[in-house]
């Protein structure tokens, strides 16, 4: 608001003085405000939506067995290794087992084919066939004589001759079992198995080399494993089980 005030000269002139707004108008200036944003926000709040829950995917915790794994240092040492050696001669026809691989107890390893011991089954066969017919033609011989012996008719050295050659033939049956059983055992060296349950070593010869029991290189030689487990500090606990190195 502008007020108009007379100069001094007399001349008309014009001032303006402004006006000061009392403090009830910036009261209620402030309520006013105060009032529209208070209800601005409560309008807000009511236009504002509620908010949905979110799913979220639950684990149910069940009690199960499990396997634990503990590491230990430990050395493994073979306690036993024995070297397979072939006990004829022939050609390596077979090889069974890798080498590294497991083995158990009478698994088998290698073949050796020798044509010579299977022949000389079938030789000791018919030989004992032939001392079988020896030996019953004998006793005949003595079942013979007997009688003509105890009737005087002939002497009783017939009977003594009869009876020693009964038990020559006896003889020569015994031997051609014998060596039966020989031509047997050779043919069953012709196969190797595994004397112990074990790791299969190294194999120095490869199908169709020649070996015999003479030479300097064994077929293979098997290894007993045991793990040495370092249970506490200077103190070493032996582990009993079989283990293959690895």
């Amino acid at each position: 608001m502008n007020i108009k005030l007379p100069s001094a000269s007399g001349r008309k002139s014009t001032s303006y003085v402004p006006r000061t707004v009392s403090p009830p108008f910036k009261l209620i200036t402030l309520v006013v405000a105060l009032a529209l944003t208070a209800c601005n926000n409560d309008k807000a709040t009511r236009d504002k939506k509620p908010a949905i829950p979110q799913a979220y995917n639950v684990l149910t915790l069940e009690p199960q067995s499990v396997t634990i794994y503990n590491d230990f240092p430990a050395t493994i040492e073979g306690i036993e290794i024995i070297q397979l050696r072939p006990m004829v001669d022939g050609y390596l026809e077979k090889i069974y087992v890798p080498e590294g691989a497991n083995v158990t107890k009478g698994q088998l390893l290698f073949k050796i084919k020798n044509p010579i011991y299977d022949e000389s089954v079938i030789t000791a066969t018919a030989a004992i066939k032939i001392a079988q017919a020896d030996v019953d033609a004998a006793k005949m011989n003595v079942e013979k004589v007997r009688p003509l012996v105890e009737k005087d008719i002939v002497s009783k050295y017939e009977l003594d001759a009869a009876q020693y050659t009964l038990q020559s033939k006896m003889a020569a049956l015994e031997q051609a079992n014998a060596s039966l059983r020989n031509a047997k055992t050779n043919v069953g060296y012709t196969t190797l198995t595994s004397p112990i349950t074990g790791v299969m070593g190294s194999i120095p010869y490869k199908i169709g080399d020649l070996v015999s029991s003479t030479t300097s290189s064994a077929l293979t030689g098997l290894r007993l494993f045991r793990v040495k487990r370092k249970t506490a500090p200077g103190h070493v606990q032996p582990d009993t089980r079989r283990h293959p190195p690895g």
